[in-house]
């Protein structure tokens, strides 16, 4: 987790010892996660495709120039980029070999060893050159759409006056004029080793920076959209989003929402994407237990199984689905929290 800062509260009799992972201290100093923080758009559907959006944009840049993450992205990514020739990404992903450098040593590759499909659309023989240039040409065309996503997910949601710089980190890469090959600065000798040229080009890009990547991958959004929510209850006191608290065994817990009654009651809040089946809510009970918090609220994007619901209630542990439906949400949590006190 890195070097975090510990703190500690009293509820009662009880003393509560809590840390702040170095990713989330580093998130929460953002002048952009202070206003998104506050804003009512964060339990929608909109801003959650917007989000996705974003990933998505991020994740296909990624599986251009970072080797290793082809294989799970190209066929999407051949779809998303409205490429002409899918066969051709396809091809390459099988290959495994955007990055890697083998294209560059190799100036063909005997297709037999890749399946027939790929024999038939693209021949025995492959022009590499012209794959290195395809993949210079998408590189560009996903960095200029991560960019305008960037750029209007910014000026949608307030979200900094420094505009994309807010979100975006940049990153460079070298293109050899004469073969396309792609590499990094610290891999770039004098001469380009496939063809020898010393002829190279820039490549300016932009990705998601390690605050925003932590705030979508980790549902630091979720979090905070259902602590917005919190806040506006009637028995609200006081929350804290994503801070680990050490339970009674000494064992460490991340907890999404910590949240404290004004009766004095401690609260859990669980904040997820996936589907909550009998396994979790038990996880859930036992991370109760060894905090020794009152109840917890179970909030899900993606169902809950109807015997974790009823394990749940036996435990005053909550479950709340159709998260993004905030109407129906409010008043569901409200009831919820009149029974708790």
């Amino acid at each position: 987790m890195g070097k975090r800062t510990e703190a500690s509260i009293e509820i009662g009799s009880e003393r509560f010892i809590h840390k702040i992972p170095q990713i989330r201290n580093r998130l929460i100093q953002t002048t952009w996660l202070k206003k998104l923080s506050k804003s009512e758009a964060l339990l929608t559907k909109e801003f959650e495709a917007d989000i996705r959006n974003l990933e998505e944009g991020n994740r296909n840049l990624r599986a251009l120039i970072e080797p290793g993450m082809q294989e799970k992205a190209f066929p999407e990514m051949a779809v998303n980029l409205e490429s002409k020739n899918d066969a051709l990404y396809r091809y390459i992903s099988s290959l495994s070999t955007i990055v890697s450098g083998e294209i560059a040593k190799a100036p063909e590759i005997d297709p037999s060893a890749t399946l027939s499909f790929f024999k038939e659309r693209l021949g025995t023989k492959i022009d590499f050159m012209a794959i290195r240039r395809e993949m210079l040409e998408a590189i560009r065309l996903a960095n200029a759409k991560l960019l305008e996503g960037a750029d209007q997910f910014c000026k949608k949601y307030g979200v900094s006056d420094q505009g994309q710089l807010a979100i975006l980190i940049p990153q460079v890469l070298y293109a050899c004029k004469k073969c396309y090959s792609i590499k990094r600065a610290n891999e770039i000798s004098v001469q380009c080793k496939a063809c020898k040229s010393d002829q190279w080009e820039s490549l300016p890009l932009s990705m998601l920076a390690e605050p925003m990547q932590h705030f979508i991958q980790s549902n630091v959004w979720l979090e905070y959209g259902v602590s917005r929510l919190l806040r506006k209850t009637p028995i609200f006191k006081d929350c804290c989003e994503g801070h680990i608290w050490l339970g009674k065994s000494g064992i460490e817990h991340e907890i999404d929402v910590f949240l404290i009654t004004k009766s004095g009651k401690v609260g859990l809040v669980e904040c997820t994407r996936s589907f909550v089946g009998l396994n979790e809510m038990m996880v859930f009970k036992g991370k109760r237990d060894d905090l020794r918090a009152d109840f917890v609220l179970i909030f899900s994007m993606s169902g809950i199984e109807p015997d974790a619901v009823k394990f749940g209630r036996k435990y005053q542990m909550y479950s709340f689905e159709r998260i993004l439906e905030v109407d129906g949400l409010k008043e569901e949590v409200n009831r919820t929290l009149e029974v708790i006190g």
